[in-house]
């Protein structure tokens, strides 16, 4: 029997973070990474660092994430990958790595990459002109496309069968390529279904052949540099190229693509048939949730954009966190002992009552058209706290009842005969 160590793993989700550190959690759940950690200051990291195998840092305000980040100090980071850790930038988390004269940005100057869509003026914008440019100092950086973009993988960079995969695009860098990095894959051609932000020509000139993927040795450890979002839950094959880079220093992670009858074990047909039979803490954070995903719905009819920081958030991406919840409670309702428990359920049910009752707020001034910039900021700060505090609950409770890491041991076929 061949035995790897177990994979420990910590996705950011402090100030700068979006939504998208929702998908890092989702694809290392499919992966049967267990244990998960969710942290959001230097403290919370110190604490889980021994150990710890892979940092990811997603999307976001990279500026907002930089100022975060340096609370932690960056020669925590560069000591912790010096020391063998992984790093693993996607959309901000890259361009906090790149290098750059910014002050926060420049503590994290890991790399000597540039970012090449950056001009003195901001370009026409033929779409997206609200979401899609950012002042940098006194120039801006500007993303031509929003959407599937296609990329060519490096030859020998990744296992993967075909050269060449569609990526999802929102934001990431065009990254210029120095010597000190190994490029991994390019920007290759633009997909169909792609929102152009600027000319067709333009968005050429300033993506196609640049670096989308980028990994650079540091002591024992490595960064890796993505700028679109291979975790994406909709793009299986950008999810299997990421994991076979992440499993050539880690043998314990598997494909994504390989069979998880473990993780679909157990699932009941709905929400509803296994909550109902659960104790009287969890019917009630599932009514709470039910309750917030169709406020939310409700306000994201509207035609409402918010600037929190440098990022735009959409109303849409309201519900995304609470989607976080509401698939796993089944599972939750079918692994979880509530007993000696019951102080920390009835928490996560006054987090989702807090919730709603942001969203119910957010939604009545929505409506009235009304200024709703503050009560957007702290609806999706109470947003990003309920899953967090209920993904930590969940993670801990698969941990707890043996499911630990199914990635981390591996049976090799003559050993069972």
């Amino acid at each position: 029997m061949t035995t790897f160590a177990p994979v420990k793993i910590a996705v950011y989700v402090g100030p700068g973070a979006s939504h998208s550190w929702t998908w890092c959690v989702d694809l290392f759940e499919k992966m049967g990474v267990y244990n998960l950690s969710l942290v959001a200051s230097g403290e919370e990291f110190a604490r889980v660092r021994d150990g710890l195998d892979i940092l990811v840092v997603s999307g976001g305000d990279t500026a907002a994430i930089a100022q975060g980040l340096k609370s932690w100090g960056s020669s925590a980071i560069q000591g912790f990958v010096e020391d063998g850790g992984i790093y693993v930038g996607i959309c901000a988390g890259a361009c906090l790595m790149l290098r750059s004269s910014k002050i926060d940005l420049c503590d994290f100057n890991f790399t000597s990459c540039t970012i090449a869509n950056i001009a003195d003026e901001p370009p026409q914008f033929i779409n997206l002109a609200y979401k899609c440019s950012i002042p940098y100092k006194d120039r801006f950086v500007f993303y031509p496309i929003y959407g599937p973009i296609r990329i060519k993988l490096v030859e020998n960079s990744s296992p993967a069968e075909q050269p060449s995969l569609v990526v999802p695009l929102f934001g990431g860098p065009a990254i210029s390529a120095s010597d000190d990095v190994e490029v991994l894959a390019n920007f290759d051609e633009f997909d169909d279904t792609a929102i152009f932000a600027v000319d067709e020509s333009l968005a050429a000139q300033t993506l196609l052949g640049k670096a989308a993927a980028v990994r650079k040795g540091i002591g024992l450890g490595c960064v890796y540099l993505l700028s679109p979002h291979f975790e994406h839950p909709s793009h299986s094959e950008a999810n299997a190229v990421l994991m076979s880079w992440l499993a050539s220093h880690r043998p314990g992670l598997k494909d994504p693509a390989l069979d998880a009858m473990e993780l679909r074990a157990g699932h009941p047909n709905s929400v509803r048939q296994q909550v109902l039979a659960a104790p009287s803490e969890l019917r009630r954070l599932k009514s709470a949730i039910s309750e917030g995903r169709i406020v939310a719905r409700g306000i994201a009819l509207r035609s409402v954009t918010w600037q929190i920081g440098k990022k735009i958030w959409e109303p849409e991406k309201l519900e995304l966190f609470l989607l976080a919840v509401w698939k796993r409670l089944a599972r939750f309702a079918l692994i979880e002992s509530t007993a000696g428990r019951e102080s920390e359920l009835a928490g996560l049910c006054d987090l989702a009552g807090n919730a709603l009752t942001e969203l119910r707020i957010l939604k009545r001034l929505v409506s009235d058209d009304l200024d709703s910039l503050q009560q957007a900021e702290a609806t999706f700060s109470q947003l990003q706290r309920l899953a967090r505090s209920f993904l930590e609950l969940y993670f801990q409770s698969l941990d707890r009842l043996g499911f630990r890491n199914r990635v981390g041991l591996e049976h090799a076929q003559a050993d069972s005969q």
